[in-house]
């Protein structure tokens, strides 16, 4: 599991388990099934999602890091920040809402397709972000429309994405988001998003 943070903001703890991610494991995490499978929920922040016993479960299955995402914390540039590894003042990407071309350092995604590997991403809403990283499908709302927020009809998404072949799938996931926007990171529909049993049964779904 990977807890997003801006750089500006990160402990000691960030650097020593990049170094841990970085050596030889024995841990049961680090088998290489030639298949990965990338869960992002925006705007979860850290303190509520060490508040989350389902999460906190799963992370004990595997390796829990700190990536430090640079700043500004907005969505396609941290993602810009996942896929490249390179901070936003390497980048010069800061605020950008917009679709890019392409990155502006070669992404995850793109090395996969040199290699003749698939990616897939899975968005519930914006999906102009993942169309930015060179995926070989994206799958979500048409830029610009209006999402529903459906779980139900996402979780069946999300199995399906997550059952697909491709080496890389990504499963954007934004009704926490959504929530800290319109009520506050500190209100009750933002807890109740976190909480969601429908949230957490995705996070299972994704780690098969």
């Amino acid at each position: 599991a990977l807890t997003a943070r801006p750089a500006a903001l990160a402990s000691p703890r960030a650097a020593s388990s990049s170094r841990a991610a970085s050596q030889p494991a024995s841990h049961p995490a680090a088998r290489q099934s030639g298949r990965l499978r990338v869960l992002l929920i925006d705007g979860l922040d850290a303190a509520t999602a060490r508040r989350l016993p389902e999460l906190s479960s799963l992370c004990r299955r595997g390796l829990e890091l700190d990536l430090e995402v640079g700043w500004p914390a907005v969505s396609l540039p941290v993602q810009h920040a996942l896929w490249t590894g390179t901070w936003q003042t390497q980048s010069g990407i800061l605020f950008t809402l917009r679709r890019l071309q392409r990155p502006v350092f070669q992404s995850l995604p793109q090395r996969l397709q040199e290699r003749h590997r698939r990616s897939l991403a899975l968005a519930q809403a914006h999906r102009e972000i993942a169309d930015s990283f060179g995926f070989s499908r994206v799958l979500g709302p048409p830029a610009g429309s209006k999402p529903t927020f459906d779980e139900g009809r996402f979780l069946q998404l999300a199995r399906e994405a997550s059952d697909d072949p491709a080496s890389l799938v990504l499963v954007h996931h934004l009704a926490v988001d959504r929530a800290g926007h319109r009520h506050g990171a500190t209100s009750e529909p933002y807890r109740r998003a976190a909480h969601a049993a429908a949230c957490m049964r995705l996070l299972h779904q994704v780690d098969r």
